[in-house]
């Protein structure tokens, strides 16, 4: 008996002494084609021989068919569909802004038969154990997941993927080394087999896993993995523009960086909710949600989805007007078919727990939250636009050529939307500009009341003794300056006649297709956008909160005769606290207000100016002196009307693109003749009352290729400042719309504070081109810079001299 019990044991320990070598030759040939693959793609050459790697491959695959089995088979099946239908979609998100780049039958067909010969390999090593061999050989299923996952790690690496990542590190880098087999060279190369390896064999062992019907943490990290793959290319598909940038297409490490961002994301769902199945369509939805919702708005404002955008949640109303009826009973259906489905699954299949133990789960919250808290620290840390150095993924993403000027739509483009909106979070609003300190703003402070001095010694009248309206018109722009626009008549002939009596121009917009609140900012505080970094979405919601002074000009006004009008929510872009802390008494608006309008008539997706126009006469009072802030609705898209004054017609339009430029034409037409209509009945009022009157952005549905000659025509829109008292026409064909208190004050002969000193000395300054300025000039924009810091990020310092924003 003894003797029969030693023989066991000790062939028990052959057995595991040959899986054993096995594993190790499997693993030591998998890292040596690895670097083989690694130097083979940087230096166009093998280590030591392409002849030991057919040796290596013929070993490996003996060992496969050994150590085959049926559970074995099926799994390499589903990894390589998960193979397959990854790599694709990361390969077609490094290249999406690649005109000339699509995956070549070659491609596919040397990753398909890779996956073949390898599925081919287990087919053949079952079959043999059980028609030749008469027996089946049971291999450990540990040595087999090992096996598996080092094979799935070696055709990963030696595929064409690989080859283009390969040339996007700068990392370890490669290319500037003599010998084969140097130290960059290994450790990329151990890294790379490493890190796929470890990927591979959470898949595999995932799926041995639903094999099993166990729905667990591995589950969820591969699914989770797969899904921010699927939603990377999604995300970034919605705002691709063909063409390259410094001769990239997209910065090396971005695609890699926002996968993890997500797949960390997904996996704090599937953590929080702890349940496989329900947290699965949770995380579909939101990825879906974010991908919808990236596309639409780049559509209509080519900006893509801001971290700032998200505070819209909860005004669901205002996104309403961009979907269809159809649209949202689709929707409304599928998420109920879809919940009723999850609910059937759940309770007959899922009822399993991601993580018992809740001290796993917390700590394996608290790691994924460490990890954001970290990416948000070293992002925090930027100092001249660059983070430390030798951060895996982080600098080569953060650390590159200079593209924030370009602005936020090319910053996700090239480093990934993820990208920015970490860094919308960690970048302060405004740098601080050189030679910034209490000294300096002094300074500052006595050279502009030195020079509001002078220009009021030319002035004879006072804002505040007359009533000024701003209306900021949606989406008013002449649409016969876009190339090919083909118009049967001047949709608004009457708003020309009035510019070509009066001062008038082009306003440049800060935004195409949106931006409204932007413009009303800068017109209402004189502080331009364009002093402040790419990063900032919303200044009523990024820059307001941080002010420590609010330099508006309302404030010339008591505040029982300043009144804002907007036909929507006043909560849109939080005007009701802006308005309200501005010390408006009243604020009409057709939701969340104390004041309703009194005219409501609805014109294509919202109110008629007319409408808009009939409030504003309902509350003048020609004995007090008013500030009106009115912000115009009926032009704001979608866009709708039967009426049919005006053709028109450009090539290139969609049916839908055709009919929002038709209904849009027409709107115009229709504010032409209601803004007509309204001055005239200002003219009748007695009390010397101003009109600023401008346009915020062009519509969203022009195509991009309709500005391909002009890129400036995107962002001019038409303004005219009216009096009903006077005639004055001043030459400002092109302003800022931070320019249109200065210009209201000249044109009407107002008096002005040191503040608006500085301004009406930028204003002069902005039809000069930037090469051109004199020194003088440009001394004048760096005092508007000095004191945009310290209002807003600075000390506020020039809060110790109150004179300077106080009217004469």
């Amino acid at each position: 008996m003894t003797i029969i019990i030693t023989k066991i044991i000790s062939k028990a320990r052959q057995l595991v002494d040959l899986e054993m070598l096995d594993m190790i030759l499997f693993s030591l040939s998998s890292l040596y084609l690895s670097i083989f693959a690694v130097s083979k793609n940087t230096l166009n050459k093998g280590a030591y021989g392409s002849w030991l790697v057919l040796v290596l491959i013929a070993g490996m695959a003996c060992l496969l068919i050994k150590h085959a089995s049926s559970k074995l088979l099926i799994v390499s099946v589903a990894v390589s569909s998960y193979y397959a239908v990854a790599n694709s979609y990361i390969t077609l998100a490094i290249n999406k802004n690649n005109s000339r780049f699509t995956i070549s039958n070659r491609t596919i067909q040397d990753m398909l038969l890779s996956l073949a010969a390898l599925v081919s390999l287990l087919i053949l090593g079952v079959l043999l154990k059980k028609y030749l061999f008469k027996k089946d050989y049971q291999s450990n299923r540990g040595i087999q997941v090992i096996l598996l996952s080092q094979a799935f790690s070696v055709l990963t690496l030696n595929s064409s993927l690989f080859k283009t990542v390969i040339k996007q590190n700068d990392y370890w880098p490669l290319d500037s080394q003599s010998n084969l087999v140097s130290l960059n060279l290994f450790k990329y190369s151990f890294c790379s087999y490493m890190l796929t390896f470890v990927v591979y064999y959470l898949i595999v062992t995932a799926f041995i896993e639903v094999l099993s019907k166990r729905w667990g943490l591995r589950l969820a990290l591969v699914t989770s993995l797969f899904l921010g793959i699927i939603f990377n290319y999604f995300i970034q598909a919605g705002i691709t523009a063909y063409g390259d940038f410094h001769g990239a297409v997209i910065i090396p490490g971005a695609t890699l960086f926002q996968v993890l961002v997500l797949t960390l994301f997904f996996v704090l769902v599937f953590l929080l909710i702890n349940n496989y199945i329900i947290a699965l369509f949770v995380n579909t939805v939101i990825g879906a949600l974010i991908s919808i919702v990236n596309i639409e708005k780049y559509k209509q404002r080519s900006e893509p989805l801001l971290f700032s955008d998200l505070k819209w949640i909860k005004e669901i109303k205002f996104f309403l007007n961009y979907i269809s009826l159809t649209q949202i009973i689709s929707i409304i259906l599928i998420l109920v078919l879809s919940g009723l489905l999850i609910y059937v699954l759940y309770k007959r299949y899922f009822r399993e727990k991601i993580l018992s133990a809740l001290y796993l789960r917390l700590m394996s919250i608290g790691s994924i939250l460490l990890v954001f808290a970290s990416i948000l620290f070293v992002f925090s840390q930027n100092k001249d636009g660059e983070i430390k150095k030798g951060i895996p993924v982080l600098s080569s993403v953060y650390n590159v050529f200079d593209i924030d000027w370009y602005g936020l739509t090319t910053n996700a483009r090239f480093q990934s939307l993820s990208f920015v909106w970490f860094k919308q979070v960690t970048t302060s609003t405004i740098n601080q500009p050189s030679g910034y300190s209490k000294s300096a703003m002094q300074k500052i402070y006595q050279k502009y009341q030195a020079r509001a001095a002078d220009i009021n010694k030319q002035r004879h009248q006072r804002i505040s003794d007359q009533t000024v309206i701003y209306i900021l018109s949606e989406s008013f722009a002449d649409p016969a300056r876009i190339s090919g626009v083909q118009l049967a008549k001047d949709p608004i002939a009457e708003i020309h006649h009035i510019m070509e009596t009066t001062t008038s121009g082009l306003m440049t917009s800060d935004g195409y297709g949106g931006g409204t609140a932007n413009m009303e900012f800068q017109s209402l505080f004189g502080l331009p956008k364009y002093n402040l970094n790419p990063t900032v979405s919303i200044l009523y919601s990024d820059v307001f909160p941080k002010l420590k002074f609010s330099p508006a000009i309302s404030n010339a006004f008591s505040p029982k005769d300043r009144i804002a009008l907007h036909l929507a929510s006043a909560n849109n872009y939080s005007r009701k606290i802006v308005y309200n802390k501005l010390g408006f008494e009243t604020f009409i608006a057709t939701e969340d207000s104390v004041d309703k309008p009194k005219h409501l008539v609805r014109m294509s997706s919202s109110y008629s100016d007319e409408s808009t126009y009939d409030n504003i006469l309902d509350q003048l009072n020609p004995k007090r002196s008013q500030f009106f802030s009115v912000i115009t609705m009926q032009n704001h898209g979608p866009w709708y009307t039967e009426l049919r004054d005006v053709d028109v017609s450009l090539a290139g339009l969609d049916q839908s693109e055709t009919d929002s430029l038709q209904s849009y034409v027409n709107l115009l037409s229709i504010t032409d003749k209601s803004t007509k209509a309204f001055l005239s009945a200002l003219e009748k009022v007695d009390k010397p009352i101003t009109v600023v009157f401008y346009g915020d952005h062009l519509p969203g549905f022009y195509p991009d290729q309709v500005f391909k000659n002009d890129e400036e025509v995107k962002y001019l829109t038409d303004y005219f400042i009216w009096s009903n008292h006077q005639t004055n026409k001043l030459a400002r064909p092109r302003v800022n719309s931070s320019d249109f208190t200065s210009l209201l004050l000249e044109h009407t002969d107002s008096k002005v504070s040191p503040y608006y000193a500085l301004l009406t000395d930028v204003l002069d300054t902005r039809n000069s081109d930037d090469s051109q300025l004199t020194a003088a000039q440009k001394q004048v924009a760096s005092d508007l810079k000095l004191l945009e810091y310290d209002l807003i990020e600075g000390k506020g310092y020039i809060n110790a001299y109150p004179d300077f924003f106080k009217m004469k």
